[in-house]
């Protein structure tokens, strides 16, 4: 998708690199200091709506999975007159440029030349020549973990650390496509996917001017426990833990992350629709494959999936087991009714057509594959409450 302005803006772009103007006014470039402010200033000031809440100032700043690390990057460099340098193939990319000097207004420059770097630079562009693996003991607030593997298709993800929890968990941010204003994603634990190999994994984003510094003491630990036959993310949060990890944490973690994606994947199917509904053309190739929430969907299968297996096995069983947690779980798997209900979609709850849709509803819709992927499809349809039909004209 970001391959196709690569001529309109390195055209632009290599015009304009070598003047003295600037987006903002920055009295140096980036240090070793600066990166380790920026990781306080992500645990302490950045919050999942940032780009999404009218109270912020970056409100309206449109992301996928790459867009968040260079957003914050971008915001922070801004806030602290620093100059902004990041590379593509090879390619100097620097907030030192008057590409926008057209733009008057400070904050609409600002957000021109985000625009700019978030359409040009992709995940792998942040793996490959902006970044630098980590010991997995550094881990921290401000650093990413980037993935990539392969079902029927290759899939690329990008996590924010937001922070290190004491139990070595993760707080995890993250958006994805299509690119759009949204609220991010909320993972606790460790990501979904494992790697397999370079330049993948736990990463550190470093300046071009600080990289090749950087590079020369680059941590290869974690792809030697690739080589090992250990849990790969067990091993890695044993090595942050400062305290246990509780049976009712680690309940309570999987519930929020599956609520997480059960509400988000809701967002998609509305803003989908919003989208249909300006031209009433149905979605086809790259944009069908944008707007399809079917990666999402397995992994949300594959994450109650676990989380009810794993329950499933061990509650008759003598656990001291928090009271909204075991009712909650035991309602989903139908071993509870009223009284589950109410401590469930306290966790969380959607209203379809005027009905609760809940954690239960989507068990049973999963269970009998009515779940639908198909950004055509209506909202009802989507979630498995009526048969499938287009809301749009085929074309």
């Amino acid at each position: 998708m970001k391959e196709s302005v690569l001529i309109k803006y390195f055209l632009i772009s290599l015009f304009f690199l070598n003047t003295y103007a600037s987006v903002w006014d920055a009295s140096r470039a980036w240090t070793t200091h600066d990166l380790e402010d920026f990781s306080k200033w992500v645990s302490d000031s950045v919050d999942k709506d940032i780009f999404s809440s009218e109270l912020s100032p970056y409100f309206g700043i449109k992301t996928d999975c790459a867009d968040v690390i260079i957003s914050l990057m971008a915001i922070y460099s801004k806030e602290n007159d620093l100059e902004l340098i990041l590379k593509k193939n090879g390619n100097v990319l620097t907030s030192n440029m008057n590409l926008f000097n057209s733009i008057k207004d400070s904050q609409d420059r600002f957000l021109a030349f985000l625009d700019y770097l978030n359409d040009l630079l992709s995940t792998i562009d942040i793996a490959m020549e902006n970044s630098v693996s980590i010991a997995p003991r550094t881990i921290t607030s401000g650093d990413i973990y980037v993935v990539q593997w392969k079902n029927t298709i290759v899939n690329r993800h990008l996590y924010l650390i937001k922070n290190v929890l004491p139990t070595g968990n993760l707080r995890l941010f993250s958006s994805t496509t299509p690119q759009k204003v949204r609220t991010l994603s909320e993972r606790l634990g460790m990501p979904l996917n494992q790697i397999t190999s370079k330049p993948w994994g736990f990463k550190r984003v470093v300046p071009a001017n600080l990289i090749d510094q950087y590079k020369k003491s680059e941590n290869d630990e974690q792809y030697k426990l690739l080589q090992r036959d250990v849990d790969f993310f067990n091993t890695i949060k044993n090595s942050l833990a400062i305290e246990k990890d509780t049976l009712n944490q680690k309940l309570r973690r999987k519930i929020l992350n599956v609520c997480d994606m059960f509400l988000n994947r809701d967002e998609e199917i509305k803003y989908s629709l919003r989208e249909l509904s300006k031209s009433n053309i149905c979605f086809t190739d790259t944009s069908f494959n944008l707007h399809s929430t079917y990666q999402r969907d397995i992994n949300l299968k594959k994450s109650l999936n676990r989380l009810l297996n794993g329950w499933k096995k061990i509650r008759n069983k003598n656990y001291n087991i928090d009271t909204d947690i075991r009712l909650t779980l035991d309602y989903i798997i139908r071993k509870e009714g009223s009284i589950g209900s109410a401590h469930a979609r306290r966790f969380c709850s959607l209203e379809v057509s005027g009905h609760p849709y809940d954690l239960r509803h989507l068990t049973y819709a999963m269970v009998y594959n009515l779940l639908s992927s198909d950004p055509n499809l209506s909202r009802k349809a989507r979630w498995g409450l009526e048969d499938h039909y287009y809301v749009c004209k085929i074309h």
